[in-house]
């Protein structure tokens, strides 16, 4: 449950090496204040709805091992610049959707697959990066409302035929990046 719910003065939270799982909703709702937040290496899941609506969110140090971040955890967020580790392979439902300041997001080579909605509504993103060489399965409207606007969109340039040939990516007119 947000435990932290609306707590404009906390501005920094570092987890410990020590916590191997987190509660879902933890920080939820904590709107305005939080800036930063850093992960320790030994968490390999952020739980769902974790950091939901932490408008104030801008830098995230994210586990080096990460698998999976769960549905909705950064979901209205105001972070500028998104890179997510190589390690992450599944990214949920709602993951980064309404993340409105958003310019710039890459995702690794090991992500395996991309929830329903899971960065819809990205209204600022420019740079899209994925370098996975396969694409990446995707729910319903993953991509919702992000490829109105034009944005780059690069992918390993011996996977650019994979994916224009992707019925959602080739959407967002994928072009080749060196690697």
């Amino acid at each position: 449950m947000n435990y932290f719910h609306n707590t404009p003065k906390l501005k920094t939270v570092i987890i410990a090496p020590s916590v191997k799982n987190l509660c879902e909703r933890l920080f939820e709702y904590s709107y305005e204040g939080l800036e930063n937040v850093y992960f320790p290496d030994t968490l390999d899941e952020i739980a769902s709805s974790f950091l939901a609506e932490t408008y104030s969110l801008r830098n995230v140090r994210f586990p080096k091992q990460i698998n999976t971040i769960g549905q909705g955890a950064f979901f209205g967020t105001g972070m500028k610049r998104i890179v997510l580790p190589e390690s992450l392979t599944v990214i949920a439902d709602y993951a980064f959707r309404c993340v409105y300041d958003c310019h710039y997001m890459e995702i690794g080579k090991n992500v395996k697959i991309i929830g329903a909605a899971a960065f819809g509504t990205m209204d600022k993103l420019d740079t899209l990066v994925i370098r996975a060489t396969t694409p990446p399965l995707t729910g319903t409207n993953a991509f919702q409302y992000t490829n109105e606007r034009k944005i780059t969109f690069l992918v390993p340039k011996k996977s650019l035929e994979l994916y224009r040939k992707d019925s959602v990516y080739r959407t967002l007119n994928p072009q080749p990046m060196e690697q």
